[in-house]
This record gives C-alpha cells, sequence and structure tokens, in this order.
C-alpha cells in the first residue's frame, strides 16, 4: 500500500513455496518470505521492509508518508490489542471491563480526531478552535500513521459485524474520515 500510494510502479510476484525457483533461492536464502527486492538489494525483515520505502523513495519525487505530528502515531496504539484481548477472551466476568478498555481506546483515537493539530489552530483568533477538518490523523494526506490504522479498524469492523457489536464511539467521526472503515453499516 505504501509503495502504491506513493505512485511507485512495482511489481508484486506470487511465489509457489513447493516450487522454489534458482532465482528465489539465490535471492531470499532460507526461504524467508515476503521479500523486497529494489535493484539488487534484497530486504527480508519485515521492519526494514515498511521503514524502506520512506527511506529511499523521498521527496520531492516521492510524497513523504511520515507523521508530521507524532501523537499521530500514538493515538491508536491500544486499539487492535485491547480489542484483540476483548475477542480472545474466554471467561465472561471479564467481558464488560474488556470492552469498556476498548471503547476507551476507541474514545482517546476519537478525541485525537476531533481535536485540531496545532497546524489548523490559530494563534491570533480569540474563537475557540472547534472541532478539526482534518481527513486523516495527520492532516488531510494520507500518512504511514493511517496506513498501520486502516487495516486494524477494518478488522474491528468486521468483527464487530460478526458479533453485532458495532463500535458506535466512532461512527460519527470515522465515516467521513475512513470510508472503507463503515462500508458495510
Amino acid at each position: 500500500m505504501v509503495l502504491w500510494v506513493k505512485g511507485v510502479t512495482f511489481n508484486v510476484t506470487t511465489i509457489d513455496t513447493k516450487r522454489w525457483t534458482e532465482r528465489v533461492q539465490k535471492l531470499c536464502p532460507g526461504g524467508q518470505l515476503p521479500f523486497l527486492l529494489y535493484g539488487t538489494e534484497v530486504h527480508t525483515d519485515t521492519n526494514k521492509m515498511e521503514e524502506f520505502p520512506e527511506a529511499v523513495l523521498c521527496p520531492p519525487r516521492y510524497p513523504k508518508l511520515a507523521a508530521l505530528n507524532p501523537e499521530s502515531n500514538t493515538a491508536r496504539l491500544d486499539i487492535f490489542a485491547k480489542f484483540s484481548a476483548n475477542i480472545k477472551n474466554s471467561n465472561p466476568a471479564l467481558n464488560d471491563n474488556l470492552e469498556k478498555g476498548l471503547l476507551e481506546a476507541l474514545q482517546v483515537l476519537d478525541n485525537y480526531l476531533t481535536s485540531p493539530l496545532p497546524e489548523e489552530v490559530d494563534e491570533t483568533s480569540a474563537e475557540d478552535e472547534g472541532i478539526s477538518q482534518r481527513k486523516f490523523l495527520n492532516g488531510n494526506e494520507l500518512t504511514l500513521a493511517d496506513r498501520n490504522l486502516l487495516p486494524k479498524l477494518h478488522i474491528v469492523q468486521v468483527v464487530s459485524i460478526l458479533l453485532l457489536w458495532p463500535p458506535k464511539v466512532l461512527e460519527h467521526r470515522c465515516e467521513p474520515l475512513y470510508p472503507a472503515f463503515f462500508f458495510f453499516f
């Protein structure tokens, strides 16, 4: 997704793991998949693969996707962990506390999304800042923070629909921000 958002032309090659070609064996010794091939460089570490496009494919030719506001990276951290704990819970006595924890994590994200970013605040104005009008976590441009959050929100959405437990806390904010998130509602 990062390469697509940056506007890079790339090829995705599906590899049959039962029939390794000689070239694939040379590229990724030990058969570690996935891997990223850029020129002659091969990256097999997923963390390096995530950092690589931002480090190499940088402005002015490609847009910068890193978040300018560090809070954009931390506003979403607990959501998936709390969601996973809620889904994996086998003790009905803990359901209320786990659901409350997830809703609090979603509320933290909602509060961040509705709070104006520093660049949205007019320091010369005496008026209240009001609700942020940005489309994404870090402004009106998609960043890596959004790329990391969207798949997790999608999982929360799909499972919530299956369990008939939609997270109403964010429904009013996520619809315009993340249309894919509320696609099924």
